[in-house]
């Protein structure tokens, strides 16, 4: 045809490469390919571990109770006098609270051991009247805490106690952990009993 354009042969320089060939090219960008999700997934495995873990007060402080099933400890301060638990915490441990007082519970001394590991807060430890039952109080120094941000408060709880007589209760696992916040101190409370009868215990709360 005169108006079709001649096909012209191929260029003296032009190698066809074999199956063999094409086959150990395709192998290659595969094992390229896999080298590159193996070096992005080893990056983001490395930030992972990288990124500091987060615990939650309340959940930890669950923890605590359930793993020694709720029993009293082996008190640091071995004390039943709240004034002298607070001068004690204030003048050895450089940690200023107030001690609550409970309706229907005797105080029975702190205990100073990590909360989390390398982190250390008091644990106020109380006994029902003619009972074996044994309630924790954790306290917490709200500086202390915006410093550590390992640490994380119930979001609805910082929210919903904005005073000292205002409370929150959290269901965790069938147990009620009670917190508060007093002064620049954040409390959470556990026991056997429903979160409602231990607030009631406690004096401010309402």
């Amino acid at each position: 045809d005169f108006f079709r354009s001649p096909v012209s042969d191929p260029p003296d320089n032009l190698t066809l490469e074999s199956p063999l060939q094409l086959a150990r090219r395709h192998w290659v960008y595969l094992a390229a390919a896999a080298a590159l999700v193996l070096i992005v997934l080893s990056f983001y495995r490395y930030r992972l571990m990288q990124s500091p873990a987060h615990f939650n007060i309340e959940e930890y402080t669950y923890r605590h109770f359930n793993r020694h099933q709720g029993q009293l400890l082996a008190p640091t301060i071995a004390t039943s006098s709240v004034h002298t638990a607070e001068t004690e915490l204030a003048n050895s441990h450089n940690f200023v609270l107030h001690v609550p007082k409970l309706k229907g519970a005797d105080f029975r001394g702190v205990v100073l051991s990590d909360f989390i590991k390398g982190y250390r807060t008091p644990l106020l430890e109380y006994q029902m009247h003619n009972s074996s039952e044994s309630i924790y109080i954790f306290a917490f120094n709200i500086d202390d805490l915006n410093r550590r941000h390992a640490l994380e408060r119930d979001s609805e709880a910082v929210t919903q106690c904005s005073t000292p007589s205002t409370y929150h209760v959290r269901d965790i696992n069938g147990k009620h952990v009670l917190s508060w916040k007093w002064d620049n101190v954040w409390y959470t409370a556990v026991s056997n009993s429903d979160g409602q009868t231990l607030a009631s215990m406690i004096t401010p709360l309402k």
